[in-house]
C-alpha cells in the first residue's frame, strides 16, 4: 500500500485530532479534506492510516480550524459514520478511567468498543451463517466481497482492497455488517461460541453388560450419595441419550 502523503496545511485548512484503538500517549493529528469537512463531528470514526501500512478506524475528539504548530499531519481517507458512535460524556468517562487505572484513551477505547467498531486493516471477515445468495440485493461490490467469502473461508480487509483495487473500503464493509452479509471472525466467534456441558455415562463392562450393575451398586454401596447418583442416572438414561451430571444430584 502507498503511503498517505502528507498534507501542507494552509490557515484556512480544517483537521481533527483523533483516538486509536492503540496504546498511544495522546491523540494524533490528521486533516480533513474539503469534500469530508461537513461530515465531520465529535465522536464520528474516521479511516485513517498510522505508520506506514496499516489503516485504523479512529475516533475524531476535536475539531480544529487553526493550522497546528509542529505538526505535518496525513489525510484522513474516509469518514465512516453518519451519526456519532460516542459522545462527549463517555468520552469524559474514557479519560477518568485512563488517568484512574494509568492507561491510556487508546486502550481504554479498545476495551469498551465492540470489535465490529474497531476495523483496521488486519481484521478478518467471514461469511455471514445466514447469507443466502441473491444478486439482485447486492451491489456489483458487495456481490465481490461475497463471492470471494463463498470461495475462501475468510478475507482480510486488504483483501478487500485489492479485490475492489481501491484504497478506501470501510464504509463499504460498515454496510455490509449492517446487513448481516458478513460477520468479523472475532465477532462471529463470540456470538456463536458453543456451549459445553458435563454429561456421565457408563463404563465397561456396565454398558456391554448390564446385568453386571449390582455389581456397581456393591462398590457405590457404602456412600448413600453415591448410590443415589448411580439410581439417578440409571433413571434418566432410559429417557435420555445425555445425562448431564448435574441432572444426577438435583
Amino acid at each position: 500500500m502507498p503511503n498517505q502523503p502528507y498534507h501542507d496545511i494552509q490557515s484556512t485548512s480544517v483537521y481533527v485530532q483523533v483516538v486509536l484503538p492503540l496504546a498511544l500517549p495522546k491523540p494524533f493529528t490528521y486533516y480533513v479534506p474539503e469534500t469530508m469537512v461537513s461530515q465531520i463531528r465529535f465522536g464520528v470514526r474516521v479511516e485513517v492510516q498510522f505508520g506506514r501500512n496499516r489503516l485504523y478506524t479512529a475516533i475524531v475528539v476535536k475539531i480544529l480550524d487553526e493550522k497546528p504548530e509542529g505538526v505535518k499531519p496525513k489525510s484522513i481517507l474516509s469518514v465512516v459514520d453518519t451519526h456519532p458512535i460516542v459522545n462527549k460524556n463517555q468520552m469524559k468517562l474514557w479519560l477518568w478511567m485512563a488517568d484512574y487505572y494509568g492507561c491510556t484513551i487508546g486502550e481504554v477505547m479498545n476495551a469498551a468498543l465492540p470489535a465490529n467498531l474497531k476495523l483496521s486493516s488486519e481484521t478478518r471477515l467471514v461469511l455471514s451463517p445466514v447469507f443466502v445468495q441473491d444478486e439482485m440485493m447486492l451491489s456489483d461490490q458487495e456481490f465481490l466481497i461475497t463471492e470471494a467469502l463463498s470461495i475462501q473461508e475468510e478475507i482480510s480487509i486488504k483483501d478487500v482492497r485489492d479485490i475492489l483495487n481501491k484504497e478506501t473500503v470501510y464504509p463499504l464493509i460498515k454496510s455490509m455488517l449492517e446487513k448481516h452479509l458478513i460477520y468479523l471472525k472475532e465477532d462471529l466467534k463470540e456470538k456463536y461460541k458453543p456451549k459445553k456441558v458435563v454429561c456421565v455415562r457408563l463404563v465397561e463392562p456396565y454398558v456391554s453388560e448390564p446385568d453386571r450393575l449390582v455389581e456397581a451398586f456393591d462398590k457405590v454401596s457404602r456412600s448413600n450419595r453415591q448410590t443415589e447418583a448411580l439410581m439417578a442416572f440409571i433413571k434418566l438414561s432410559k429417557t435420555q441419550e445425555f445425562v448431564r451430571k448435574p441432572d444426577i444430584y438435583k
